[in-house]
């Protein structure tokens, strides 16, 4: 049977639209989600704005952000200060019979409330006298900062000489009237390469 011109272009549009709704239905089925990099823009209230991966960050409702050395000078020249592999990291070098450390005196004051996460790895090559690895002070007056998370200090005041554990950083709370100065203190130590990595959040 000879078909007539008009019943083939009706099955041509026939089949052209079978093809569109089929062509329809696949676009509809979900495709594997990608990985997407992208730049997102961070206050860091140490060192001003920049830029960083959120695949470099913890991206949820209290972020962990990288907390620069920038800046930082010892306070003696008993030890001396190098920045690692990245900003958020400081390497002491350098021995003293009674007391070193290093400060900054003119942090953003907006860290009030933070807290300040630190990590100390290296640290079986220094030595520390009865234990005593290093303490935190804070404004004009050197007031003693203490961790939320460490309660068993030396001598009420120093953390023990021992790496942090990476899912465990050593935390302290910022308080309300932080004045911009913060110090690290060490107290009769031989330091060898100590390294220390901060992070606020």
């Amino acid at each position: 049977m000879k078909l007539k011109t008009g019943h083939v272009i009706a099955i041509i549009i026939l089949i052209l639209t079978i093809i569109l709704v089929i062509i329809g239905i696949i676009s509809l089925i979900p495709k594997e989600p990608r990985e997407v990099k992208v730049d997102v823009f961070i206050k860091d209230d140490t060192t001003g704005f920049h830029t960083q991966g959120v695949n470099d960050v913890d991206v949820d409702t209290n972020p962990i952000i990288p907390f620069s050395f920038s800046g930082w000078k010892e306070w003696n020249n008993e030890i001396t200060l190098s920045i690692g592999d990245n900003i958020n990291e400081i390497i002491i070098n350098g021995a003293t019979l009674d007391a070193t450390g290093f400060a900054h005196t003119t942090l953003n004051t907006n860290l009030r409330g933070r807290t300040l996460v630190l990590y100390f790895s290296n640290t079986r090559a220094s030595q520390f006298s009865q234990n005593r690895m290093v303490k935190l002070v804070y404004n004009r007056n050197d007031k003693l900062l203490k961790p939320n998370n460490q309660h068993n200090l030396q001598f009420g005041e120093f953390l023990s000489n021992e790496d942090t554990p990476l899912n465990n950083g050593i935390e302290y709370l910022i308080p309300d009237d932080f004045d911009g100065k913060l110090n690290f203190v060490f107290y009769q130590a031989i330091l060898s390469d100590l390294k220390i990595t901060a992070y606020y959040k």
